[in-house]
C-alpha cells in the first residue's frame, strides 16, 4: 500500500497515518510494523533500487566495457523515464541513509554504482579507457548523465522523446570519447 501511495502520490504523499488507514489499521497499530515515517520510506528505496538494479543489468551482455557503459547510461535514461517516482527519491531526493563518495562507493555499498565502476575498470585494465581512477571516472559519468537526466525532468529538452534521447547520447559519446584510448567512432558503429 505504502508503495501505491508512493507511486500516485510520490513522497509526500506518503503518511503513517494514511498507510494505515488504507489497510485498515488504526493510526497507532501501523507502527507495530515500521518505527516511522523513514522506515517505511528506505523500504520503497530499497525496492526502487532493486528496479534499478534489474534496469542495469540488461546492459551487460554487450561485448566490451565501452559498449556496455553506453548501455548503462540508455538504461538510466530509460528508469528515469519509466519510473520517475523512484528515480526522482533514490537520486535527487535528501533521505536518510544515502551512500556518500568515495567511502560507500569503494567498499560498494552503494548498491548500483559498482556495475558502473566494474566496467570502466575494466576498460582501463584493457587498454580502452586512458589511466585514471575507475571511481573517479565513473563518478564523472555517472555525473554527466545524472545532470542530463535532472534537466530532461526539469523539462529542458522539450517533450520528444526521440529527441532527448539523440542529444543524450551524443553528449555521453563526446565524454567516453574523451576518455578513451579508442579512435572515435560512431555510435551506430558499436
Amino acid at each position: 500500500m505504502a508503495r501505491r501511495l508512493f507511486l500516485r502520490r510520490g513522497v509526500d504523499g506518503v503518511s503513517m497515518r494514511k498507510i494505515a488507514g488504507a489497510v485498515n489499521l488504526s493510526a497507532t497499530a501501523i507502527y507495530r510494523h515500521y518505527r516511522d515515517k523513514d522506515e517505511l520510506l528506505d523500504e520503497i528505496t530499497e525496492e526502487g533500487f532493486r528496479l534499478f538494479r534489474e534496469y542495469l543489468s540488461d546492459a551487460l551482455g554487450a561485448p566490451t566495457p565501452l559498449d556496455r557503459m553506453h548501455g548503462l547510461a540508455d538504461r538510466y535514461l530509460d528508469f528515469a523515464m519509466e519510473h520517475p517516482r523512484h528515480y526522482d527519491f533514490i537520486f535527487s531526493l535528501p533521505r536518510r541513509n544515502v551512500r556518500t563518495f568515495p567511502g560507500d562507493f569503494a567498499s560498494r555499498h552503494d548498491l548500483t554504482f559498482h556495475i558502473l565502476s566494474d566496467q570502466v575498470e575494466q576498460a582501463i585494465q584493457e587498454g580502452q579507457m586512458v589511466l585514471d581512477d575507475p571511481l573517479e571516472v565513473a563518478l564523472s559519468i555517472w555525473s554527466h548523465v545524472h545532470g542530463l537526466v535532472a534537466l530532461q525532468r526539469a523539462g529542458r529538452f522539450g517533450h520528444d522523446e526521440e529527441e532527448i534521447r539523440t542529444i543524450y547520447r551524443r553528449s555521453l559519446d563526446r565524454l567516453i570519447r574523451g576518455l578513451s584510448t579508442e579512435p572515435a567512432r560512431k555510435r551506430s558503429e558499436r
